[in-house]
């Protein structure tokens, strides 16, 4: 690892899974005092060959508002999104401490599939049907991979700085839930949990619609023109014309099928390095929001 006290980095690093409520995460640990999260709270420093190429200085400077900070954090789901970024883990090698805590967030891997979809819809990275998308697009089912995205960190942290989470209890048991990453990351006080800032990053409630639309609809000269003389009912009309989600964002039983047998060896295999015989895709709700304290 290279050696430069002049860096101010990160202390604990938030690595995925995406779509797993990791920026309600941040957002609520940023919320806290004494515990500062970047801006952007996803860098992809590591992960993004632009941005590495940029210099470790470059990253620093992230973190140096929170210089003083007891806790200083990220939270970029590209470091655990393998084969699309494979450098992630070396380069971190080169500059943080075996002792940074890692987060890596889960949830159920078909709904999470589902979640991914809808988001990569919403940017215009894909128009195909769910069905068909989950086969032209891999990383979809890829980065439900838990165990294979997160065992390398496991490996190199070691497991005692390491901490499984799983959005499900994030949402069913709040206060309980972020009390517990304190603690893992040494926090020397109680935990608040703000309901205002718990709704964060939901794909399901971004519109799609192309540019020339938005532009129409955001210009302000014509936005008072249209109140002044087309009817509501007119307007209402033209919204939905423009602002579109693909009509189905829930898999069929065929593909639900299809994807537990890809998945399954995987699930095996975090299961077993959490110590949870019961984990599978079926029965993923019920065990994990069980109230064992889950550590790899």
């Amino acid at each position: 690892m290279t050696q430069n006290n002049a860096l101010i980095l990160p202390n604990f690093i938030i690595v995925g899974a995406m779509k797993s409520a990791t920026t309600t995460l941040a957002a609520q640990l940023g919320a806290q005092s004494d515990i500062f999260i970047s801006n952007p709270k996803e860098p992809n420093f590591f992960s993004d060959d632009k941005n590495y190429k940029k210099g470790i200085k470059s990253y620093s400077k992230l973190f140096e508002p929170g210089k003083f900070y007891q806790l200083r954090g990220e939270g970029s789901t590209h470091y655990t999104k393998l084969p699309t970024y494979p450098k992630t883990l070396e380069r971190m090698k080169n500059y943080l401490p075996k002792s940074t805590k890692i987060i890596y967030m889960m949830r159920n891997p078909i709904k999470r599939i589902e979640a991914q979809y809808a988001h990569e819809w919403s940017q215009k990275l894909t128009s195909d049907p769910i069905d068909q998308a989950v086969d032209l697009m891999p990383e979809l089912w890829q980065y439900s991979m838990y165990y294979a995205q997160i065992f390398p960190f496991i490996q190199h942290f070691g497991r005692e700085n390491v901490l499984p989470v799983f959005m499900e209890h994030l949402v069913h048991q709040k206060q309980a839930e972020l009390q517990h990453i304190a603690d893992f990351l040494g926090y020397n006080r109680k935990v608040q949990w703000f309901p205002e800032i718990e709704h964060m990053n939901n794909t399901a409630a971004r519109l799609r619609m192309s540019e020339s639309s938005r532009q129409l609809l955001n210009n302000p000269i014509l936005s008072k023109i249209r109140r002044a003389i087309v009817p509501q009912a007119v307007r209402d009309f033209f919204k939905q014309k423009t602002n579109q989600f693909p009509s189905k964002t829930k898999f069929s039983t065929e593909t639900v099928a299809m994807l537990k047998l890809r998945l399954s060896s995987d699930i095996k295999k975090l299961a077993f390095v959490l110590s949870e015989s019961q984990l599978d895709i079926d029965s993923w709700d019920q065990v994990v929001l069980s109230n064992k304290v889950y550590r790899f």
